[in-house]
């Protein structure tokens, strides 16, 4: 039986293959995004979840903060502890554990 801790390896690319090309241009623009405001972070395919994850390194330990989840017409950037950032004009969500950025305003999906 495979460990729980076992990383899937499914690339974001393949990940985002089953999605139309409007879906991959949003979330590859988060991810870009994602990336350049964070340079160091760790980028992670969520197959349970299906969505793509991130991470920053403190020490030894890492620490989850944000994810982008294709959907069929839309995206979600998602922010771990959301509720907690100083602009909330956008998120949705008050839970303490998350708020999400419905990001299909930055183009328009079919």
């Amino acid at each position: 039986m495979p460990s729980t801790k076992q990383r899937d390896t499914v690339t974001p690319e393949a990940f985002l293959a089953n999605y139309s090309p409007e879906v991959q241009a949003v979330a590859n623009a988060l991810r870009q995004l994602v990336k350049a405001t964070v340079p160091e972070v760790q980028e992670r395919v969520a197959l349970g979840w299906q969505l793509i994850g991130y991470r920053v390194q403190d020490g030894v330990h890492s620490h989850y903060f944000c994810f982008v989840a294709p959907l069929a017409h839309h995206m979600r950037l998602g922010f771990k502890h959301g509720v907690l950032l100083d602009d909330q004009v956008q998120l949705e969500g008050d839970s303490i554990q998350g708020a999400i950025l419905q990001a299909a305003q930055l183009v328009s999906l079919p």
